[in-house]
């Protein structure tokens, strides 16, 4: 597994509130992530970015040190946190984590609890497996020889579920009774058609029976392999020429058009991509982090 990951402000932005982080684990699992911090809760406390960074490396800790030591870990995270349906246990671990490491500047009120409104997509793979976890929106894009499949977890309102949310007792009836529902987008991509397989909508009347982690999460098979997995805030949808929005499916083949896997590959693809993007008047107001993981065992 080679991985690598890129980060980069919107327009319409000051600081970045976007982070991502990408890393091998000594046990040969591949982890790759980004977190996407609110704007709104930003201009309250001025540390969202602080706080997407503690719940992204909080992540990247609880996947590291779960499979240590395990024979099989993907089999493991699948079974624990896919076929039992406790995506929602994985997020409050990911989150007491984040909690205990800034307790102390939140005890002195150098960080609120809205420094952690911060969505967060990670991917983890390890010999031809792979799976993905949303707590909040974002994209990812899977690609193997074959196919280029590009899934978004939207909300209806436009603003997502933080795991933060579970920290205040207040803040979290009030988003409930938003009625919110979650859309999961399917896209193929093959060359430059594309089909949109399905859109399934999820209804979050009921959040102590359904919770939408369930629905946002994807398990990725060795009969099925993949070439590359990258996650993506939902900065990839911001991009616009002459005021007007381009096409995200267009948008995530651009930034996943790697012409080789070396070294800092992400990285070289994405300062290509976005200037290329300003020479052709395209620029993106929100802030923007892809994450990828690429398969070298793959054959293709």
């Amino acid at each position: 597994m080679n991985v690598d990951h890129f980060y980069t402000i919107g327009d319409s932005h000051q600081e970045c509130q976007d982070y991502a982080i990408s890393k091998v684990f000594d046990n040969g699992v591949a982890f790759a992530c980004v977190a996407d911090g609110c704007s709104g809760s930003h201009d309250v406390c001025r540390s969202v970015d602080v706080g997407a960074r503690i719940l992204a490396l909080s992540a990247e800790f609880i996947i590291q040190t779960m499979t240590q030591g395990m024979d099989d870990p993907m089999g493991f995270l699948y079974h624990e946190f896919y076929v039992l349906k406790r995506q929602k246990r994985l997020g409050d671990k990911i989150l007491s984590k984040a909690i205990e490491m800034a307790n102390p500047l939140l005890t002195a009120g150098i960080l609120r609890e809205e420094s952690f409104d911060s969505t967060l997509v990670f991917s983890i793979a390890k010999d031809n497996k792979a799976l993905i976890y949303c707590f909040g929106d974002g994209v990812a894009v899977v690609k193997n020889s074959v196919v280029s499949s590009v899934y978004e977890v939207r909300f209806s309102s436009g603003a997502p579920y933080y795991l933060s949310y579970k920290m205040d007792t207040q803040r979290n009836a009030i988003y409930h009774g938003l009625k919110n529902n979650t859309l999961f987008v399917t896209t193929d991509v093959q060359g430059e058609n594309s089909h949109t397989n399905s859109i399934l909508p999820v209804q979050l009347n009921d959040w102590d029976n359904v919770s939408p982690y369930e629905f946002s999460s994807l398990y990725i098979d060795d009969t099925m392999g993949f070439d590359t997995i990258s996650v993506m805030s939902d900065g990839v949808g911001s991009f616009e020429e002459d005021g007007k929005s381009k096409n995200i499916i267009e948008m995530t083949r651009e930034a996943t058009a790697f012409k080789n896997f070396n070294g800092i590959f992400v990285q070289r693809r994405m300062r290509k991509f976005l200037k290329v993007s300003e020479r052709k008047g395209i620029s993106h107001y929100d802030d923007f982090s892809i994450a990828t993981i690429h398969n070298d065992s793959q054959v293709t």
